[in-house]
């Protein structure tokens, strides 16, 4: 099927139906696959639950499956480098959406050298507005942002 989203409408719509993927394995104690075979079912030609529509042409399907897949497996990973990001908050103190599109992103910072921080961090901080008023889209943009530089730091040492 030919896809008429721009190829940045689609990494959009993939990093908010990982969010919501990653959400249902930590609430519902579901699998990755269980998650993304749920999107498949459920999600796909639906509207998310932001209002957003989740359509074949708003969502990169294997962007998002990579994203679920990699978060799921680099847990501990992510975790420990957010840890370092988030200074004296622990990631297990942080609400569990925030925590999620946290994850999310310290992937792309992480291990997706193709895809320039600055534009992972303001798509990520755009999500957490689409769940968040407030300060928490702040919040996101302050840890990723200063994850994105201790890791361009530890590559120039």
């Amino acid at each position: 099927m030919a896809r008429s989203g721009s190829r940045g409408v689609r990494r959009r719509g993939s990093r908010l139906a990982a969010v919501q993927a990653l959400y249902q394995m930590e609430l519902a104690d579901k699998t990755v696959e269980e998650a993304i075979d749920d999107f498949h079912a459920r999600r796909l030609d639906s509207v998310g639950d932001v209002g957003e529509p989740i359509t074949p042409e708003t969502v990169d399907e294997p962007f998002f499956e990579e994203i679920v897949r990699a978060v799921a497996s680099g847990l501990d990973r992510y975790d420990g480098e957010l840890e370092q990001a988030l200074e004296r908050r622990g990631i297990d103190r942080v609400e569990v959406i925030l925590r999620l599109i946290l994850r999310a992103g310290a992937y792309e910072i992480l291990d997706r050298p193709d895809i320039d921080p600055p534009l992972s961090i303001n798509e990520y901080v755009a999500i957490s507005e689409a769940f968040f008023g407030g300060t928490q889209p702040t919040f996101v943009n302050g840890v990723l942002d200063r994850l994105a530089r201790e890791t361009a730091g530890d590559e120039q040492g």
